[in-house]
């Protein structure tokens, strides 16, 4: 009888240390994202939460279409799945917390595509300190950011640009930015300085 661990493979991770980035510099993003690709492609991916909120927004968003998997490694060394592309089974040399993802998985089936909808609105604004703000305080990062994932599915209309706006912690960033990909053409995030970079597009 085969045993199973046969057929599962040990994960090597790729750390992603995004380059500089210049966000008004289109050469610049295109290098940036040039890097990532580099970093990430085929392999899974860790970020981490000391990285400046645009770069990890792009790095991100860049990665989404090339790693097999993406996980955030939180301050107190944690590892948590951001997401999970991959086709074959894979040992981790590390404790993975999952549940994020799978509650992500559920929502997913909860959000209405912009591709499903005849006429989308032309724009919408998403400011997720707001709804991070509106989500019930707890001890547990990860409960919080299942409880704020849950809120937020519910302000989603699709439209052809979404512009997400607001800091808040690594986690739920990443895990919105998945969530809100879908419901937009066009899914740009506008920092605090007033820098406007596009993370994903059809």
């Amino acid at each position: 009888m085969p045993n199973i661990l046969d057929s599962m493979v040990m994960a090597e991770y790729a750390l992603v240390s995004p380059p500089v980035l210049n966000p008004n510099d289109q050469q610049s993003i295109k290098d940036f994202r040039t890097q990532v690709v580099l970093q990430t492609q085929g392999d899974p991916a860790i970020f981490q939460t000391e990285t400046p909120v645009l770069p990890l927004a792009l790095a991100f968003a860049t990665s989404y279409d090339v790693a097999t998997q993406a996980l955030l490694r939180l301050d107190e060394g944690r590892l948590v799945l951001l997401f999970d592309h991959e086709t074959r089974d894979l040992m981790s040399p590390e404790e993975i917390d999952k549940t994020v993802w799978e509650e992500l998985e559920k929502l997913k089936n909860k959000i209405v595509s912009v591709q499903d909808v005849a006429a989308p609105m032309s724009q919408q604004t998403i400011d997720l300190k707001s709804v991070w703000s509106r989500t019930k305080e707890h001890d547990d990062l990860i409960v919080r950011t299942k409880l704020f994932l849950k809120t937020l599915v519910s302000d989603l209309t699709p439209a052809i640009t979404l512009r997400v706006t607001g800091e808040i912690p690594a986690l739920p960033f990443l895990m919105a930015l998945y969530l809100l990909r879908p419901t937009a053409y066009t899914v740009e995030y506008a920092d605090l300085s007033g820098n406007v970079i596009v993370l994903f597009f059809v």
